[in-house]
């Protein structure tokens, strides 16, 4: 009652199917029963009924990626080379020196495979070793598996949050993932390779479709998508994108002072239909041009990828060199850089904003002191230059820059200038 109170109209439900409970009811040992502490199916249906008796919509968590190793499907598996569902998860023999099979890796840390003394092959798992992956290229696992979402849809179910979609399908070669260039030791072991070969291959896309047709044998269901990074094709597969940082007119906030402020100033519908989208990225975070490069496509998903967006990218200033900030600024030309000390007022930063979007040109103020004559060359060259006063510790001077060129022109002054006034013009 009180869920039909605030106004909500849907209640997604974390897994609640039997489980030994390795990761948090995730590791699925039985997928048409209900977990003994939360309940049985009578209870399910009576919750269900009363849902809908209230106008909510009931989501369950759907993980096809893989099983617990205690499900039926894994214990006879593992059994016996023989056994016919043996294909139903993905067995190798060792390597020439006995080790695993290939360089893949655990999402949780460490191989991705592991070694079963009773098969006598190791088996690949994407997250913990209590969740063997199921084999998805096996037309019987994928029948199984979609006989799952029928089993809940025929029981009422209004759709299902689908997990882990990235890992669906892993190439057949077992090819080495590559090395990331741009790893760094502080972002874990997982990161040091590029998944290539263990996410995103081609063939998830028909694996979806599949999902896709039965539930749209029924009536008003929904497939929400979880963990896919090629969000261009949601639409044409699944309904709806499940978006963790996509949140609101500002879609991510680095700062809690920002986050909090601009937080629920805009729902995510009304982004839809808003004149501007915003989206907060943190300069420091390892995986910065990954995180855009999803807001772009989740943008793309929407429909919204031609309305007028703004890229602000914070903490300029805690980036280890001028160097570093200045290929940043070259990277995103058209991104609003901005550092910790100019966020401390929120009404200067919102109205910051509306003036770069708003504005034909902004107008600065800024003193620069003598060590940073590369960026003041720069200024000269992508400004124009109004006033100009010389003093022992540098100089002052008060320019006109088109919108274009004010982020990247802000990178460069606002990490070492003392301050910078703005006002805006609109010609």
């Amino acid at each position: 009652d009180y869920l039909q109170w605030l106004g909500i109209d849907a209640i997604w439900i974390s897994p609640i199917f039997p489980s030994p409970m390795a990761d948090f009811g995730y590791d699925v040992s039985d997928y048409t029963d209900i977990h003994p502490l939360f309940g049985t199916l009578a209870d399910f249906d009576v919750l269900l009924t009363e849902a809908h008796r209230r106008g909510l919509k009931v989501i369950l968590d759907y993980v096809p990626n893989h099983t617990s190793d205690r499900h039926p499907w894994f214990i006879e598996s593992r059994s016996s080379r023989h056994n016919p569902r043996r294909d139903w998860y993905i067995w190798h023999d060792p390597a020439l020196d006995g080790g695993p099979p290939n360089n893949w890796r655990s999402v949780f840390g460490g191989s991705a495979w592991e070694w079963d003394a009773t098969a006598g092959q190791y088996y690949y798992h994407a997250y913990l070793k209590e969740q063997p992956d199921l084999n998805w290229r096996n037309a019987e696992v994928r029948g199984a598996m979609l006989d799952v979402l029928r089993f809940w849809l025929d029981r009422g179910v209004d759709g299902f949050r689908v997990d882990a979609l990235r890992q669906l399908i892993k190439d057949e070669q077992l090819r080495d993932n590559p090395p990331n260039p741009a790893y760094e030791p502080r972002q874990g072991p997982y990161h040091a390779l590029l998944p290539v070969y263990t996410t995103d291959r081609p063939e998830v896309l028909d694996m979806i479709a599949l999902m896709r047709r039965v539930v749209d044998h029924y009536r008003e269901r929904l497939l929400i998508a979880v963990g896919v990074r090629r969000a261009w094709f949601i639409d044409l597969l699944l309904q709806v994108p499940f978006i963790y940082r996509l949140q609101a007119r500002a879609y991510r906030a680095s700062e809690n002072l920002v986050e909090d402020e601009l937080k629920g100033l805009v729902t995510l519908a009304e982004a839809v239909e808003s004149d501007v989208l915003l989206h907060v990225a943190d300069a420091t975070h390892p995986a910065l041009d990954h995180q855009i490069e999803t807001v772009t496509e989740t943008l793309a998903t929407l429909g919204i990828e031609q309305k007028p967006h703004l890229l602000l990218i914070n903490k300029v200033d805690a980036l280890s060199d001028r160097d570093a900030r200045r290929q940043l600024a070259y990277r995103y030309p058209n991104a609003l850089l901005i550092s910790a000390r100019t966020c401390y007022n929120i009404h200067s930063l919102l109205l910051r904003m509306e003036g770069y979007l708003l504005s034909a040109c902004m107008r600065m103020r800024v003193h620069v002191p003598y060590h940073a004559m590369r960026e003041l060359a720069y200024i000269y060259a992508n400004a124009t230059v109004e006033h100009r006063t010389d003093a022992d510790e540098g100089i002052t001077i008060e320019f006109l820059v088109p919108r274009a060129q004010a982020g990247q022109l802000l990178s460069l002054v606002e990490p070492f200038a003392p301050s910078v006034e703005y006002s805006l013009e609109q010609s």
